[in-house]
């Protein structure tokens, strides 16, 4: 997610979407129309489109009743100006107050599809010995075919 383009974004309805092709075998082509009055968005045709989806309430709250976050609990994000290393990119802007809610929302995918190298992260943290081995299995080279079977 590019912070900056994502700080200027507007937030715009969906107002159709349709299938172009007659037969989708080899693929889909959908035609979106946006309701993009009162923005200052210009379309030029062929020109880039960024789509930022957001977690939907049910989600956020299932995932946040499980980790047993309040999603009301605010905090301020800024940047360290003592820190002087190579510059890490951050996918939430600083500078601003948030609430649990608005990066559950916002900022983290709940529903998007794990990587391997997301899962071999996950991996560590497991107490069980076994679904450790098992996760770290799923990730390992020429095991393509098992992760995608079983993720």
């Amino acid at each position: 997610m590019n912070m900056r383009n994502y700080l200027k974004s507007s937030d715009v309805t969906v107002v159709k979407c349709f299938e172009l092709r007659k037969k989708n075998d080899h693929g889909s082509t959908l035609e979106v129309v946006f309701d993009t009055k009162d923005t200052d968005i210009i379309y030029n045709t062929a020109g880039n489109l960024a789509i930022y989806a957001e977690n939907t309430d049910k989600h956020v709250e299932a995932f946040a009743k499980r980790m047993n976050f309040d999603l009301s609990m605010s905090f301020y994000i800024e940047n360290d100006q003592k820190y002087t290393g190579p510059k890490k990119q951050f996918p939430i802007p600083a500078g601003r107050l948030y609430t649990v809610r608005d990066v559950l929302t916002k900022f983290v995918s709940l529903t998007g599809p794990l990587s391997k190298k997301m899962i071999k992260e996950l991996a560590t943290k497991c107490e069980s010995v076994k679904e450790k081995d098992e996760l770290l299995a799923m990730c390992a080279m020429g095991s393509s075919k098992v992760f995608e079977e079983k993720i």
